[in-house]
């Protein structure tokens, strides 16, 4: 029987492992966390401890592509999630007010998405892999690689892995699942591979989030996943499961006076000086406000000069590329990640030359705009935040294209196109594809030649925020 060994037993990895068992191969999942999952949507949420995934804790959004997925390719993902509580939310339950003429249409069922914090999703997709009998061997440390006889002259090929206590693990293919901070580029090189190509985002993020419950009143509007630009900070609300949703501050690493929003008190003051967001911390807080530094959008390779560093592995999700969570693309990118890559590891296991290109041209054309557009949007908005900061500019769409202003002002106004901007949203469609359509390119130009006045934010000026910040004025 063909064999498969994942390292990482996140959600990308285990959702991997189980496409492949349904091929019929024997996978092996590697997860060097020790704790097995909780037994219940309580216990994951309260005493699940994940040091090996930084952003355990934090803000996760499951976009409609996403889901569109999990109903499609695995139903028992989607039917632990409902049993454990996750919310049912829709796009477009909440449209701008100054969308003229809404109206719900059947089409807007491609919005629908499920909600549940980080803790929540992991243990959906432990269980789902746990009751198709898949071997996740937790408490297990991948410390290097072995090889075999190669397939390309020169080019290492991986034919297993050596754990943590000296035991050699063979298999067809071996799967780097470890995240955003996978140890696989060294493993690499100490078997004679090229260094592992890797770009890093010229900007880093640091990130303040605190959950809340519902506490016997309505869920704040808008309930569903947002991003809230407000000078030199954002604001994203993402809904969770049971009840609860967490808020996150957050703004650029260079922006030291931050570092004290990490203080209850002043995160609250901060987001209660936003009206459009105060209400989501009228309720009860069930965690003190947690960090997340140095996050950076970051893209690896397996191909130098057209030519695979190795055979017989592959990088997947965030192992891969990682982006900033604020948009809430990290889950769904993996899963389109792995349903696109499952079919060609299956089909050319025995041939790895031919896997590794199928993974560089699957990679390169169905992930990687995806991957590119993210980090330009984050590459503009951090140096968006740091002109504030530092004065240049004073406010957000200061520096925004004629067609970007155009494309926002109908997207708030003309149902038609916020539609289009919802599908962009969900991972649905491009913006190169969205833009393409004649339809929204005569909106959008109509909208450029006569620019509404639309309602301003109410938002603290940089100088406020900096009194808002003054750790001594919080208690």
């Amino acid at each position: 029987m063909s064999s498969a060994i994942i390292i990482g037993a996140g959600p990308a990895g285990l959702a991997l492992g189980m496409l492949l068992a349904e091929a019929g191969l024997h996978v092996t999942i590697l997860e060097r966390d020790i704790q097995e999952p909780p037994d219940t949507h309580e216990g994951a949420w309260e005493d699940w401890r994940r040091s090996g995934v930084a952003q355990f804790r934090q803000s996760h959004g499951l976009l409609p592509r996403g889901l569109q997925i999990l109903e499609s390719r695995f139903p028992r993902v989607v039917d632990h999630l409902r049993r454990s509580g996750a919310h049912s939310y829709n796009l477009t339950d909440s449209p701008p007010p100054s969308v003229a003429n809404w109206t719900p249409e059947p089409e807007d069922r491609q919005f629908d998405s499920l909600a549940a914090s980080r803790p929540v999703y992991e243990l959906a997709f432990a269980n789902a892999a746990k009751e198709m009998r898949i071997d996740v061997l937790r408490g297990t440390k991948v410390t290097g690689l072995t090889t075999g006889p190669t397939t390309i002259s020169n080019v290492p090929h991986i034919t297993g892995i050596v754990t943590d206590r000296g035991k050699s693990i063979r298999a067809d293919v071996v799967i780097d699942a470890g995240g955003r901070r996978s140890p696989m580029s060294a493993f690499l090189e100490d078997v004679g591979a090229h260094r592992l190509p890797e770009a890093d985002g010229d900007f880093r993020f640091v990130y303040y989030t605190r959950y809340y419950r519902r506490t016997g009143r309505d869920f704040p509007s808008p309930y569903t996943l947002s991003r809230y630009l407000s000078g030199s900070v954002s604001i994203g609300t993402f809904p969770a499961d049971n009840d609860t949703w967490s808020v996150t501050l957050y703004g650029t690493n260079a922006d030291k006076v931050l570092r004290s929003a990490r203080d209850p008190g002043v995160f609250e003051r901060v987001i209660r000086a936003h009206p459009e967001r105060a209400h989501f911390v009228d309720a009860e807080p069930i965690t003190e406000v947690m960090t997340m530094a140095g996050v950076a959008d970051r893209e690896r390779t397996m191909h130098v000069d057209g030519t695979p560093t190795a055979t017989g592995w592959l990088p997947i999700a965030d192992a891969w590329a990682c982006t900033n969570p604020i948009l809430g693309r990290g889950i769904t990118m993996g899963l389109m990640h792995t349903v696109a890559l499952a079919p060609a590891i299956t089909q050319t296991l025995d041939r790895p030359a031919e896997l590794a290109d199928a993974w560089e041209t699957i990679t390169r054309e169905q992930l990687r705009p995806w991957y590119v557009a993210t980090r330009d949007i984050d590459r503009a908005r951090c140096k968006e935040m740091e002109a504030v900061r530092t004065g240049e500019i004073t406010r957000h769409g200061e520096r925004m294209s004629a067609q970007q202003a155009a494309f926002l002002a109908a997207a708030l106004t003309d149902p038609d196109v916020f539609r289009a901007q919802m599908e962009l949203a969900a991972m649905l469609t491009t913006m190169d594809d969205l833009t393409a359509r004649p339809e929204i390119q005569d909106k959008i130009a109509a909208t450029a030649r006569n620019l509404p006045d639309l309602p301003g934010q109410e938002i603290p000026t940089r100088a406020e925020l900096e009194e808002l910040l003054d750790i001594g004025d919080a208690h």
